[in-house]
């Protein structure tokens, strides 16, 4: 990940989650909604998931209200806390404050990158006029800018379905690593979610099919359907109305 990029996941995903998320469609319509809106804060037209696609590599990024940020790209991830600050100007400006509590220390979407740990980075995040995209930068008035960042996944020709899904839902399973080697996780168990969605993937509802056998991963996987909002659409811009969708412990 670009070092000038500030973002936040709403959990940092652990090496041992790396796992693909199978998923398989059926023709069943959606359910009641129950989508929270965003709070009235500082910066909060900021807030959420953003996506940036570079070369063959899938970047993703968040800024939470809970004050946290966290970052995959590649196979590098961040977390740690931020602080927005809405700036005079239409459309908006925010002042990001962001200090790195951990790195992971692996690849990111550039190559080799450097331990990021304890580092303070101030960035100014510039809206689009129609809040689908920003671009993050050096100064307010948009030099050494990285983006565009949008809402939603970017054209992935690389990457299947499947993938643009896992894309969405594995930044937010968060297990502690030393629990992966638990005996009722050794032989790969699935929890599985049927998640209903709107034609325009707003997620209406969720709810899970079947235990992996192991409450503690099926609450991690709860929890991570909890956070994501949007499912991602194919390539000819449609959402299937029920996913099924498969999360294991182990690749």
């Amino acid at each position: 990940m670009r070092s000038l990029i500030l973002a936040t996941l709403a959990s940092i995903l652990t090496s041992g989650c790396n796992a693909p998320i199978p998923i398989r469609s059926s023709g069943v319509p959606g359910a009641s909604p129950s989508v929270a809106a965003l709070e009235s804060t500082q910066g909060a037209s900021v807030l959420g998931a953003w996506f940036y696609a570079e070369g063959r590599c899938l970047e993703r990024y968040e800024f939470a209200k809970t004050g946290f940020f966290y970052s995959s790209s590649n196979q590098e991830l961040l977390k740690g806390r931020f602080l927005a600050e809405d700036l005079q100007g239409e459309p908006p400006v925010i002042r990001v404050t962001q200090r790195v509590d951990e790195d992971n220390r692996k690849d990111d979407c550039t190559g080799p990158s450097t331990d990021k740990k304890g580092q303070t980075y101030v960035r100014y995040v510039l809206m689009a006029a129609d809040r689908a995209s920003i671009r993050v930068c050096v100064s307010a008035d948009g030099k050494g800018c990285v983006g565009p960042l949008t809402r939603r996944l970017p054209p992935t020709p690389w990457l299947s379905y499947g993938d643009r899904v896992n894309a969405v839902f594995k930044p937010y399973v968060h297990f502690p690593e030393e629990l992966l080697m638990a005996p009722s996780l050794r032989s790969n168990p699935a929890t599985e979610v049927e998640v209903r969605s709107e034609p325009d993937g707003r997620i209406l509802s969720f709810k899970m099919l079947a235990s992996s056998g192991t409450k503690s991963w099926d609450d991690a996987v709860l929890m991570a359907v909890r956070q994501v909002d949007t499912l991602p659409s194919d390539y000819q811009g449609k959402v299937p109305p029920v996913l099924i969708i498969g999360f294991r412990p182990h690749p």
